[in-house]
């Protein structure tokens, strides 16, 4: 894999895992008390539920992409950025 292919599938993996963290805050918007966690409710809902293992699993594909790339392909797909 070029360092040009990696770029574009890191892209469309942080793509994905920043539009399922988008409907999970919302979601959960509005239902946190005051020390930041989740009402029991809220973590019950269907929504939810569904919600988190989408984002479980965006999360879980890129960790796992980003596993299998080579270090040399990143280091050149980081001087590809920073030009």
């Amino acid at each position: 894999m070029t360092a040009q292919e990696y770029i574009t599938k890191s892209e469309s993996y942080n793509k994905r895992l920043e539009l399922t963290s988008l409907i999970l805050n919302k979601i959960t918007e509005g239902h946190k008390n005051e020390l930041g966690l989740i009402d029991e409710a809220t973590r019950k809902s269907k929504e939810y539920i569904n919600a988190k293992y989408d984002y479980d699993l965006a999360f879980e594909m890129l960790r796992g992409f980003n596993n299998t790339i080579p270090n040399k392909t990143k280091r050149e797909a980081q001087k590809i950025r920073r030009n």
